[in-house]
Order: structure tokens, then C-alpha cells, then sequence
């Protein structure tokens, strides 16, 4: 989902070129949010969320 909102808003790293500096700073600032909203969906996932933890027994 996270590549998806890049690619609408026009931030896909892959689609970057680079910098006026010449350097592809930004394509790996745009790789890095990827990577956190990737991890942060993977994080929830394990447990530590409240909307898709394991399900637990009812007591």
C-alpha cells in the first residue's frame, strides 16, 4: 500500500532522478519512508497493535 501512495503522489523512488546536486539523496529518503510504513504494518501484525493482533480465547 505504502508503494501505491508513492506512485499517486509522485514520489516513487524508483521513478526519481537525481538531485541537482547529482546524488540520489532523495530516492533514498523516498526508499526510507517505504521501509518504515513497511516495518511499522509488520510490527502491528506481530501483536503489538490493537486492529490485527492474534485473536485471543475468551475467558
Amino acid at each position: 500500500m505504502v508503494k501505491q501512495a508513492q506512485k499517486a503522489l509522485h514520489l516513487d523512488a524508483s521513478s526519481v532522478t537525481p538531485g541537482p546536486d547529482g546524488t540520489d539523496a532523495v530516492k533514498k529518503i523516498l526508499g526510507g519512508v517505504a521501509s518504515i510504513g513497511v516495518g511499522a504494518a509488520e510490527f502491528r501484525n506481530r501483536g503489538y497493535g490493537t486492529g490485527h493482533s492474534q485473536a485471543q480465547r475468551a475467558h
